[in-house]
């Protein structure tokens, strides 16, 4: 039993690595994809819940966002259904700021642990089948929710760098890939036939957003 449990511990820690690293590729806020230019995804953000919390000595806004992916193009594009892991939080002060990648809050969400990957889905499957994903046609969109903490000034000189009160704009980027492999190590690549496997992750649009000057905190724990 334990070597059964080591072995997976291996296989998932691999994982990480991969979902680590695959925000680096994203370099814009550009939602078609270079090797197949038909294939337009775009990535809507907005909020189902909102409470300021405090744990600790901290103070973090904690949100829960609708995903909302949606079609632009004009071919088929195949998505995860567990899309929505989060590996980046971006926040800037103005949509000239988010164009520009400006950002005055970044969190690159780099060690993302095993229990967040399980509630994102992560497959241990040998092959990716067809029951883990949608097809988008053109024009079509699915939608799925996600948690975010935004850590927040709280007047003191450590938290400089959090999240001030006033008006901002935050996008996040999402990994849409929940396998141990990337997609061309796997011989039955059946989404061929089917349309454009988004699997490179996407970053979504700005989503206004307004920090509260004296929120009422609670009591939450992460």
């Amino acid at each position: 039993m334990r070597s059964i449990y080591l072995a997976l511990c291996i296989c998932l820690s691999g994982a990480v690595l991969v979902f680590a690293h695959q925000p680096l590729k994203q370099t814009n806020d550009r939602s078609t994809d270079v090797a197949n230019p038909n294939a337009e995804l775009q990535l809507e953000t907005g909020i189902v819940g909102a409470k300021y919390c405090r744990y600790s000595l901290s103070r973090y806004l904690a949100l829960t966002l609708k995903l909302s992916f949606a079609n632009i193009g004009t071919t088929p594009i195949i998505l995860d259904k567990n899309s929505s892991a989060i590996g980046r939080e971006m926040v800037s002060r103005t949509l000239e700021h988010a164009a520009a990648g400006k950002y005055e809050y970044d969190a690159r969400l780099h060690h993302i642990d095993l229990r967040t990957l399980r509630d994102a889905g992560l497959h241990v499957d040998p092959n990716p089948t067809s029951d883990s994903f949608i097809t988008l046609e053109p024009g079509q969109s699915f939608s799925t929710q996600a948690a975010v903490n935004l850590s927040l000034y709280d007047g003191n000189k450590d938290t400089e760098e959090e999240l001030h009160p006033g008006r901002h704009f935050l996008q996040i980027f999402v990994y849409t890939w929940y396998f141990i492999a990337p997609p061309d190590k796997y011989p039955d690549q059946w989404w061929k036939t089917k349309g454009y496997l988004w699997s490179q992750g996407i970053r979504s649009n700005p989503m206004a957003l307004v920090i509260e000057k004296h929120p009422n905190l609670i009591a939450c724990s992460k």
